[in-house]
């Protein structure tokens, strides 16, 4: 384990961390990087502020870097995973008609 400021980063600097996570068993997840430049890593953080893991690869959005230190955390889904859907099908439009109302935007005070 290392401490945060003796990390070794090829892709980022270590600017600022923009996001802490807190997870199970008192670990967190940081999202850091360098947002002029839009290079992000994530680490995972033990209760004594030493790093145990972390990325070396540059992520363009701390979303994905974000997205990464989760799975490096807690794995990938077990029993497969299965998602909702509410684009229309290729080549069918989806039109205002086929939305529920409650989705619909209100204008002039309706």
């Amino acid at each position: 384990m290392k401490r945060r400021d003796s990390l070794v980063l090829h892709f980022s600097n270590d600017v600022k961390t923009l996001l802490t996570i807190p997870c199970d068993s008192g670990d967190s997840i940081e999202v850091f990087g360098d947002p002029e430049n839009a290079s992000y890593e994530w680490r995972l953080v033990d209760e004594a502020g030493l790093v145990e893991q972390h990325s070396d690869c540059g992520y363009g959005l701390p979303a994905i870097a974000l997205r990464d230190g989760l799975i490096a955390f807690y794995g990938l889904p077990q029993h497969g995973t299965q998602h909702v859907d509410f684009r229309p099908a290729k080549g069918k439009l989806l039109r205002q008609g086929d939305l529920p109302q409650a989705l619909l935007r209100k204008e002039n005070d309706e």
